[in-house]
């Protein structure tokens, strides 16, 4: 972010550019787009959570990421005076080096210092033991995680019916990337039902999917339920809930999506559709007092709230394949479909 918020002022960029101010609005928060955590895997690897317990600042982090976005706006505004009084190149360099390295001892204390060495012991489910180790965390997840599970080979989908964005292109969102080495954050536009399809063809397969939704809309807690129509908004206040269309509410900042959950089951009719999904979701037991962790989804409100689903390449036919191999539209940061980084 600071790199590139240096790239920016270069360009002659101030304050109040309009995406200058958008990375500025919520520079670091808990949200993530699917490649972003590829990212994450794919250079530093996974630790058994046995190993490294999660600390109660991982679970509420609200506090954490106030004070890491004081301090990345404090620095943005450092480095745009430098770039102002005309800084070196180098001399950037080192500012966002040593800033960073401020925000990293900020972040380790808080949450603690990854090991660099994982010894992991287990049982298999035939009640055989085993022991890995003494390996690092790439090397744990390159042999006991990516043999079952190739992140690289993830496609992530999505469901953008804006006029502005043609199906069957593949796009990207400007200054997305949570790393400066990085694959960027892309996705093919496709119609829902191709989304649905893929989802049912990996659930079928014995495959969970990754989704992101606009979760907070025609959503009941209590019972643990994502079903468009349970409130009768119409009856009791004279309006309809759900006036525009998606494309509409995508336009006009009515919906967006805000969390990520995985589909871990389906409900298929005797006529072959789907009516209903099983959603795992992150919040606990709590997060559903009805659910125990795990939310209900009916078909229709899939169709209007869920926007991105990730699927094993394996599943998707040779010309959406084929579809994934153009050059991305850079879409401009502030655009809905990045929005899942930021909530």
């Amino acid at each position: 972010m600071l790199k590139s918020f240096v790239k920016l002022a270069q360009e002659g960029a101030d304050h109040d550019d309009r995406t200058l101010a958008h990375l500025l609005s919520n520079p670091t928060n808990d949200g993530g787009q699917w490649q972003m955590l590829v990212n994450l895997i794919e250079k530093y690897g996974l630790i058994p959570l046995s190993q490294w317990p999660s600390p109660v600042l991982a679970e509420n982090s609200s506090r954490l990421n106030t004070v890491l976005n004081n301090q990345l706006r404090t620095n943005c505004s450092i480095l745009l005076r430098m770039v102002k009084e005309g800084k070196t190149a180098k001399e950037l360099d080192d500012a966002v080096c040593t800033m960073m390295s401020s925000i990293f001892e900020v972040i380790s204390t808080c949450l603690g210092s990854p090991p660099q060495v994982v010894d992991f012991e287990y049982y298999d489910k035939d009640k055989n033991y085993h022991k890995v180790g003494p390996i690092t965390p790439l090397q744990f997840y390159q042999t006991m995680f990516k043999p079952l599970f190739d992140l690289e080979k993830q496609v992530v989908l999505t469901h953008d019916p804006r006029s502005t964005s043609p199906y069957y292109k593949t796009y990207t969102v400007a200054y997305l990337n949570n790393m400066g080495s990085c694959k960027p954050v892309t996705y093919l536009n496709l119609p829902i039902e191709q989304l649905k399809k893929y989802t049912k063809d990996s659930i079928e397969a014995d495959k969970a999917v990754w989704f992101g939704c606009d979760v907070g809309k025609e959503f009941s807690s209590e019972d643990a339920t994502l079903v468009t129509d349970q409130f009768n908004y119409k009856l009791v206040l004279g309006i309809d809930i759900r006036g525009a269309d998606k494309a509409t509410r995508l336009l006009y900042k009515d919906s967006e999506m805000t969390h990520a959950m995985v589909f871990t089951g389906i409900n298929v009719e005797e006529n072959g559709e789907v009516s209903k999904y099983r959603v795992e979701n992150s919040w606990g037991e709590n997060g559903g007092s009805k659910g125990k962790g795990y939310l209900m989804m009916n078909d229709a409100w899939f169709d209007e709230y869920v926007y991105l689903v990730v699927i094993d390449q394996s599943l998707l036919s040779e010309d959406i394949i084929e579809c994934l191999k153009q050059e991305p539209v850079v879409l401009p940061a502030w655009d809905p479909m990045g929005a899942l980084a930021i909530n």
